[in-house]
């Protein structure tokens, strides 16, 4: 990560050394619909989102850091390409529904453990775990098509392989239980292509349904 923000963009795209998918990034811009591209903690996310912001005018939600200090070096970072960062709170997601009303591209971390009344709880690798509704409601409300893509890293620091892939058939639907589960099982499918490339330390399993036993710390119950 601090590689992908420090580095001049053109030496971090150069990284990339082969694409697979691209042409159904096409396929869903010629709809004239917005598209939300779902980038999971998976090989370099970073790298994905300088890759994209560097062929379409993106917008990219993200969730406040700890550190207050931090965050306008990160939005700095990330828009390096012209990229807008768009808060998570209510105002930031009302202006993603404009941008994807009006064709755009919305990139979204789609494994992270959401806070507030925005979630479910859906299988996730045979674990009930929290789940954003986010990408549901999106879809909803503005008709958006929506993919999920990764960079993979290559054997022997030879660089690295976007890849874009399609989703699980019901990421709209209103029940938000199948909406999540289909969410996570995109996210499952990339996953095991490269499953040691995922960042597993982000516990994402922390948060289950209330009296389910945590994972990590198996003598406490959630």
């Amino acid at each position: 990560v601090p590689l992908m923000w420090e580095w001049p963009v053109q030496k971090c795209l150069n990284l990339i050394k082969e694409t697979k998918g691209l042409e159904l990034i096409d396929e869903a811009m010629s709809s004239g619909k917005g598209l939300i591209l779902l980038a999971p903690h998976l090989g370099n996310w970073e790298l994905v989102g300088l890759f994209f912001s560097s062929r379409y005018k993106m917008a990219a939600l993200y969730s406040p850091p700890n550190m207050p200090e931090f965050e306008d070096y990160m939005i700095k970072v990330r828009g390096r390409l012209g990229s807008e960062l768009v808060r998570g709170d209510r105002r930031g997601l009302i202006r993603l529904t404009s941008i994807l009303r009006e064709g755009g591209v919305a990139g979204i971390l789609p494994d992270q453990s959401p806070r507030g009344k925005g979630n479910a709880y859906a299988p996730f690798f045979g674990m009930e775990v929290r789940t954003m509704t986010l990408v549901s409601k999106l879809i909803q409300k503005t008709g958006a098509n929506a993919l999920i893509t990764y960079a993979e890293r290559l054997p022997d620091a030879s660089g690295f392989r976007i890849v874009v892939k399609r989703t699980e058939p019901g990421l709209g639907e209103k029940d938000p239980v199948v909406a999540t589960t289909a969410l996570n099982r995109s996210i499952e499918h990339c996953v095991l292509d490269i499953p040691e490339q995922y960042q597993w330390e982000y516990k994402r399993m922390r948060h289950r349904p209330p009296g389910e036993a945590n994972p990590y710390k198996p003598d406490q119950v959630c």
